[in-house]
């Protein structure tokens, strides 16, 4: 059973220096005295060159851990001060340390604070500008020294954090257990309030100016002090290009999350990095393109990216397929990323657009944005650089046809890219060969909808194409037609295929020459040029309908409604309203089940329900 009182275990690091930390643990009133007979734990000894620091045991009852004191830390028995449990080597602190060489009469305090993006309370270490600093380490990352910091302890939702060292010289160390609470509980979140108001005083006061408590002993020099740069660790590699790989990586005072870029090996180009990183520092588009928050270009370059959660394109559209809707937003996305680079003074071309390189920050609402500017470039360009298969016409023929190519390579690639997924692609070639199969190919499509769009950006003729921002206001105008219906619906469908892609066999009940038979009771609305038949006065809609708005074909309604069994619903046979009907209150989780946009059915639903005199679509005379 949790212990909602405990708050974290401090035991003696394992090294040969344990004997310090143990003397600390227990001249202090909470340490707790074992109950296995007291053993030393082995010397670890270490080379002068070698700064790594010993591997722990396992926490918090493997190895020798069990027959050693250790402090214990509660909220029944919380600080004196607003400040925190106080640490250091002065008699007015909470806990009492020796007084050794590079320990501060008030060095560090373990408090909480709940300045993060996800709102809870979340124990952290600060340091309390210690003369030399304090370190933390997660399962040995991170050793940099710090002061005036905080450092997170109770990241359980972090792979590879534990166990968690405490370093406040080479001769003291602690390993620190903290206990896992559900940081939402009312428990914890008065336990943590009590604990954060302490017992107010001068000393407290004075404190919260952060003014320097330094060692009994001075340096004469702070030449070495350490700096305020942010502790980011990385924890899981995200994935690896021809120019550097890229892990996850979050950082210890924030829990933000970043995708740092670094070389592949230590034979890298300098100066294309110096070129990428000013690229990416003077790029100011927040809304659609990777933001660059740290970086640094020795000893070798690293840049800490904007965390992208879902992935890239081809990978979020494996996990869940994205739909026809969101294929329009997406090249809205792309193209607005695009037409900002066009547009500057001195126009940037990205060169290497492909699924890889777009992004997906959320899938409800979808957000995408563009990264990767390895090879991206402003001013003239002549380099066949890039991915084969995403390669416009004047980039592979620039050997045979001398001359620059445009931005306008940009348009050809993202053209590609969407085409891909959206609607498919003949077979993959290479050189010359794919671009007259691709050409010919584009010819024979519909010109309607998306496709429409498509075949204006894949095209040949570089003077032909669409601009980025023609592309982008023109998806923009395709989404909000579908996603923003018309509060009345007009007496007849628009012709079929007037938007993009839709499932197969869709084509045939919206033949506008068809008329549709609705007995009295029921209703059509359409939406995205799909009706939709709804029953006003028993408050049910026809969900077979509801999924034509999806990718997702008819079987995966037997899927869901095996999934979820109190979900009520109702068959009714023959006819346009034949199909599976549920209630208008179970609309709201089947479009969220579906990925559909519940806000848009509602609002075209809500004028219906409030007159129930919708006027049905190509209607019998004698119905």
């Amino acid at each position: 059973m949790e212990d909602t009182d405990l708050i974290a275990r401090i035991y003696a690091y394992p090294d040969q220096y344990a004997d310090n930390a143990v003397s600390a643990i227990t001249s202090t009133q909470q340490y707790i005295v074992p109950e296995q007979p007291s053993q030393k734990p082995e010397e670890v000894h270490q080379s002068r060159s070698s700064r790594a620091s010993t591997e722990p045991p396992e926490l918090p009852t493997g190895g020798w851990l069990g027959r050693f004191p250790y402090l214990e830390l509660r909220f029944s028995r919380g600080p004196r001060t607003s400040t925190g449990i106080i640490f250091g080597n002065d008699d007015t602190c909470d806990i009492v340390l020796p007084r050794a060489f590079g320990i501060s009469r008030r060095h560090f305090a373990l408090t909480y604070k709940n300045e993060f993006n996800n709102g809870p309370y979340r124990l952290v270490l600060r340091d309390l500008g210690s003369t030399f600093g304090t370190a933390v380490l997660y399962n040995n990352k991170g050793s940099e020294v710090r002061r005036n910091f905080d450092w997170i302890l109770d990241v359980f939702d972090v792979p590879n954090t534990r166990p968690i060292t405490l370093k406040l010289c080479d001769q003291l160390r602690f390993s620190i257990v903290v206990t896992k609470h559900n940081r939402k509980s009312p428990t914890y979140i008065e336990n943590v309030e009590r604990f954060r108001q302490g017992a107010a005083t001068t000393e407290d006061l004075v404190d919260t100016l952060r003014l320097n408590s330094g060692p009994l002993t001075r340096r004469d020099t702070q030449a070495d002090s350490p700096t305020s740069q942010p502790i980011i660790i990385p924890f899981r590699r995200l994935g690896e290009g021809g120019f550097g790989r890229v892990h996850r990586c979050w950082d210890v005072s924030t829990r933000e999350e970043f995708a740092c870029k670094s070389p592949r090996s230590k034979d890298f180009d300098k100066v294309a990095w110096e070129k990428e990183l000013k690229m990416m520092k003077d790029i100011s588009h927040e809304e659609n393109i990777v933001r660059l928050f740290h970086w640094r270009l020795e000893p070798v370059p690293l840049m800490y990216m904007e965390y992208m959660p879902f992935g890239n394109l081809a990978d979020a559209n494996k996990q869940a397929p994205f739909s026809p809707n969101d294929w329009a937003l997406i090249l809205h996305q792309s193209a607005s990323a695009l037409a900002y680079l066009h547009q500057l003074p001195d126009p940037i071309c990205h060169r290497d657009i492909k699924p890889e390189n777009i992004l997906v920050r959320s899938r409800n609402p979808l957000h995408i944005k563009l990264s990767d500017f390895g090879l991206s470039k402003a001013g003239d360009f002549r380099s066949c650089v890039g991915t084969e298969g995403y390669h416009a016409p004047e980039v592979i023929l620039r050997q045979l046809v001398e001359g620059y190519y445009t931005t306008s390579a940009d348009i050809w690639s993202l053209g590609v890219t969407i085409l891909e997924y959206a609607y498919g692609l003949p077979e993959k070639y290479s050189g010359p060969l794919w671009i007259t199969k691709l050409d010919d190919y584009m010819k024979k499509q519909p010109a309607h909808g998306l496709m429409n769009i498509l075949r204006r950006m894949v095209t040949y003729d570089p003077l032909q194409r669409l601009s980025a921002k023609e592309c982008a206001d023109e998806a923009l105008a395709l989404f909000d037609l579908s996603h923003n219906p018309p509060e009345a619906p007009g007496p007849s469908f628009p012709t079929a295929g007037a938007y993009g892609a839709r499932p197969s066999g869709l084509e045939n009940e919206l033949d506008p020459t068809k008329r549709i038979v609705v007995p009295p009771g029921f209703r059509v609305l359409a939406w995205n040029q799909i009706p939709i038949v709804f029953q006003p006065t028993e408050r049910t809609i026809n969900a077979t309908h509801l999924l034509k708005l999806s990718a997702h074909d008819r079987s995966k309604l037997r899927k869901f409604f095996d999934t979820n069994p109190q979900m009520k619903k109702t068959v009714l046979r023959g006819g346009y309203t034949g199909g599976t009907y549920i209630s208008l209150d179970d609309v709201s989780f089947f479009c969220d089940y579906f990925g559909l946009n519940y806000d848009a059915i509602r609002r075209l639903l809500a004028p219906a329900m409030e007159s129930n005199t919708t006027r049905p679509v190509h209607h019998h005379e004698d119905d």
